[in-house]
């Protein structure tokens, strides 16, 4: 489900104002049910149910809950070291690396003099430095010293790289292969069952989605796609979600039969995501 709780309570009361003038409440499917519904309230029935996907690279999302657990982003190193930049990849692994990584880094800079090193430059030379082959089988991309300043070091996840289309592509093909997949044919077959009026599917995407649609979607959120997508007839919403942008906004595009795209938007409050 991801915990944005949020704004599915922001989705339930305005799409019960479209049919109800009270508001709406949202609540969590049981195991076996439609993920979630939502209820008008002084209604005895609710009024719609959705089924919910994500594709977010797991490692990745394990290590961004490592990283909150061992303090954070921002690790402290011995004083006068100056603040440095380290990339590593998605299954690195935080408990058991993280002050080894640093401490490999610091003996390595010191003793060769350097302020910079890349794994892509490793194996390429095929380097035979104990240090660097740490490095690498830690899953270190890449450190960089970033100021004389200061004694810490910033643990980033390895960026993001590609090229941005100018708009959403188009999703069809994806689509295809994802409603081929048995878990998601379990989810549309139990919406389609449900006796609500308005059966909602979203899919959050992330970095196990089509790069080219998750960098439309991470740099041009305000471009939905332009073609109505392929979904089964009996769907009245669907959703593609976008995450969480950095002025705390969770947004998602949205598509009715009736209505076409549009972009949709709540507030980030929620802590538990």
């Amino acid at each position: 489900m991801g915990g944005i709780s949020t704004f599915y309570e922001r989705l339930s009361a305005e799409l019960a104002a479209q049919n109800f003038p009270t508001a709406a409440k949202y609540e969590l499917g049981l195991d076996g049910k439609e993920d979630f519904l939502l209820w008008a309230l002084g209604v005895g029935l609710p009024i719609g149910a959705g089924e919910v996907k994500t594709q977010v690279d797991g490692h990745r999302q394990a290590l961004s809950r490592e990283l909150v657990k061992a303090g954070g982003s921002i690790q402290p190193l011995p004083d006068a070291a100056g603040t440095w930049d380290v990339r590593v990849l998605p299954n690195f692994n935080v408990k058991s690396h993280m002050q080894a990584t640093l401490t490999t880094m610091l003996k390595h800079a010191t003793e060769t003099s350097s302020s910079s090193w890349h794994s892509e430059y490793a194996n390429t030379h095929r380097s035979e430095n104990a240090d660097l082959q740490s490095l690498l089988k830690m899953k270190v991309q890449s450190y960089r010293k970033i100021s004389d300043e200061g004694s810490r070091a910033f643990i980033h996840e390895v960026s993001t790289h590609g090229w941005v289309p100018p708009i959403a592509p188009k999703l069809n093909d994806w689509l295809t292969s994802l409603f081929e997949q048995q878990n998601y044919k379990n989810s549309l077959e139990r919406l389609e069952k449900s006796p609500v009026e308005q059966k909602h599917f979203f899919i959050w995407i992330g970095d196990a989605s089509p790069r080219d649609l998750f960098m439309a979607a991470k740099f041009h959120p305000e471009k939905p796609p332009e073609d109505p997508p392929n979904i089964p007839t009996h769907l009245t919403h669907f959703w593609v979600g976008l995450g969480i942008f950095p002025n705390k906004q969770i947004l998602a595009w949205r598509f009715e039969h009736d209505m076409g795209w549009s972009l949709t938007s709540a507030d980030y409050i929620d802590a538990r995501f």
